[in-house]
């Protein structure tokens, strides 16, 4: 696929946003993306923005303290915590949180699983993206956390929403399905979002395209970078059981037709797929424990 922007005409775009409300952007984030787009970014300054938010101070510490880091000693401070997260990932983590306030609904628990299942994802990207020595690992958790921005969403929009992810994912064609009954999808909507929130250009589209498999792995290879994060976003989808819990199926169909294609841009066999996968299990990100 081209440039997203220029792909999509404003009458498509209306189109596809008919009913759905896209929140605004919070000003703590504001804040943040104002300091992190200055030449020089203000470490101390960001620290200061992070600090004035209770809740976004809490959820940082509460990712660095998780086991995933497994620090010896709890860290305390905002200004430990970001240090140990590095400030991408602090941005990340802010902006997940901020998502989840956003769309937060009470009579609606099916949305806090949502976002408990999307921090796995994320947990789960990086950590393979360190496994296998992707470059820039923090893309990684950045797009396991914010790949399905759209299906809260849609969730909100349509009340028979489940129903059509659960028979998209039994067809293994999530977003065409999702097009064919509601003339939008979770993709579209999410990379909308992601605009809106001035995420990252590149996130944007690679939410956008990431169920376009046949696009993406029988296509040119002229995204090596993209396929290879979309291909890590596929093995932690797959082994966090993201079809069981979105799509209410036992079996992952969309993994069984491009499983190939992915081991194959990952440079990993069926065993070494298998190693990962245990790992992964023994840091308990495989969310069988979530019901949608």
């Amino acid at each position: 696929m081209s440039d997203a922007s220029n792909a999509l005409s404003e009458s498509d775009i209306a189109k596809t946003l008919q009913g759905i409300s896209i929140p605004p952007q919070p000003q703590v984030l504001v804040d943040l993306h104002l300091e992190c787009a200055q030449p020089e970014p203000r470490v101390g300054e960001i620290i200061d923005i992070i600090s004035t938010d209770v809740g976004l101070s809490a959820a940082v510490l509460k990712t660095v303290n998780s086991p995933f880091f497994g620090l010896r000693r709890k860290v305390s401070t905002v200004q430990h915590a970001v240090a140990m997260l590095g400030l991408q990932n602090a941005i990340n983590v802010a902006n997940a949180l901020a998502l989840r306030e956003t769309m937060r609904s009470d009579d609606n628990p099916a949305l806090q699983r949502f976002w408990d299942t999307a921090q796995d994802i994320a947990l789960a990207c990086i950590t393979l993206a360190r496994e296998l020595n992707f470059s820039t690992p923090e893309e990684a958790y950045t797009l396991g956390l914010f790949h399905n921005v759209g299906v809260p969403l849609m969730l909100m929009r349509f009340k028979d929403y489940r129903a059509v992810m659960s028979v998209g994912y039994k067809k293994g064609a999530i977003t065409r399905v999702e097009d064919q009954f509601l003339k939008t999808n979770h993709a579209t909507v999410g990379y909308y979002m992601a605009r809106v929130w001035h995420l990252p250009d590149d996130l944007a589209e690679t939410i956008l395209q990431h169920h376009d498999l046949a696009e993406i792995f029988e296509g040119p290879a002229n995204n090596s970078k993209r396929r290879t994060l979309i291909a890590i976003l596929k093995v932690a989808e797959h082994v966090c059981g993201l079809y069981r819990i979105l799509g209410n199926q036992q079996v992952d169909n969309e993994w069984l037709q491009y499983r190939d294609a992915i081991l194959e841009q990952l440079h990993i066999d069926e065993d070494e797929l298998a190693n990962l996968t245990e790992r992964l299990n023994d840091m308990g990100l495989r969310s069988d424990n979530y019901q949608w």
